[in-house]
């Protein structure tokens, strides 16, 4: 993390305004901040660690505690942070909670913290800010995510503000470890060795798991051990080998039989077929006298039907003799008596 400015207002010391701009130092990585005792240097941490996590670079104090005895009461103490991280620029704003003067009808009302945290970005010449997080702690766990360190690592590890250097080496073996594997990057050779140590139990929990299984086989099968499975195998192996080629033999047979069935059911069905045609010239033949006798009807009712219109003409004609000898009859008697 690179500090670029950071503006301080009825913080501290400072009763008005104070801005330190880093960005002068160019490329300069090593410089002194000295002067007089009291004269503000360490506020100048404070100041940072404040806005980035809302504590004093020592950790004994809040940010309300911060607020400097020469400011005037309508001065809001606050705090604005400038950082670039990983050639991206944020921006961190806090106000503590205070009194400050009321702007309507007097007196003094009491002033809520705010917490901003940005990403600054330039289009063309203009600063142009992108609001990330808003609320004094989700702005620190914001903060936390980034930098990768807590308020408490943050002062151990980049400020080690006065007289806190001793603290840092008699903190813990655990705090410094998690210290020291954030600053120097080694936390991924402990997640190596914690990713081996997993492995490890997982193997070591499938042999467990495999000699529980290869035990529960060789009881299930009778054997004291890998040998004595492997020759009831082998037999066994022999043994299903013979009794497939018994299977072979049996089904070459199953389908000898098979089509000889068939062949049969074809030849019993042809026997019926001759059964029953045997059974139908019977029974022609029984009505063969019957068919005759039709047959001889049949002729004569041809016969008939070509002498038919000879006899309905004789009949026509027997009618009209009739007619004709009654009206012969009739005229004679007509005759006579004329």
């Amino acid at each position: 993390m690179k500090p670029l400015i950071i503006q301080m207002q009825a913080f501290g010391p400072f009763g008005a305004q104070q801005v330190v701009d880093f960005r002068l130092l160019g490329n300069k990585t090593f410089f002194l901040i000295h002067g007089p005792t009291g004269s503000g240097k360490t506020t100048i941490l404070d100041a940072m660690c404040f806005a980035l996590f809302g504590d004093a670079s020592g950790g004994e104090r809040e940010g309300r505690q911060m607020r400097s005895h020469h400011a005037d009461a309508e001065t809001l103490t606050e705090v604005t942070f400038d950082f670039e991280l990983a050639d991206k620029r944020y921006r961190v704003r806090r106000v503590p909670e205070q009194t400050r003067k009321s702007r309507r009808g007097g007196g003094d009302t009491k002033q809520l913290q705010v917490a901003e945290f940005f990403r600054v970005e330039l289009d063309g010449d203009q600063e142009v800010t992108r609001a990330i997080e808003s609320g004094w702690s989700k702005v620190t766990d914001a903060v936390q995510k980034l930098i990768g360190f807590e308020s408490s690592q943050f002062r151990q590890v980049i400020m080690l503000p006065q007289g806190k250097f001793f603290e840092f080496l008699k903190s813990s073996s655990q705090e410094r470890e998690k210290i020291l594997q954030s600053l120097f990057g080694t936390e991924i050779y402990k997640r190596i060795e914690e990713q081996l140590r997993s492995m490890a139990a997982d193997v070591s929990q499938q042999a467990a798991t495999s000699s529980t299984r290869r035990k529960t086989l060789l009881d299930h099968a009778q054997v004291e051990d890998e040998a004595a499975l492997d020759a009831r195998f082998a037999q066994q192996s022999q043994e299903l080998t013979d009794k497939q080629t018994a299977e072979k033999s049996a089904d070459a047979a199953a389908q000898l039989a098979d089509r000889t069935l068939t062949e049969a059911r074809s030849t019993a069905s042809r026997f019926d077929e001759l059964d029953k045609a045997a059974q139908a010239l019977a029974l022609l033949q029984s009505r063969q006298a019957d068919w005759a006798d039709r047959r001889v009807r049949l002729d004569k009712a041809r016969l008939a039907a070509t002498i038919q219109p000879y006899a309905a003409a004789l009949d026509e004609l027997t009618r009209d003799l009739a007619s004709e000898t009654a009206r012969a009859q009739t005229l004679s008697q007509e005759a006579s008596a004329a």
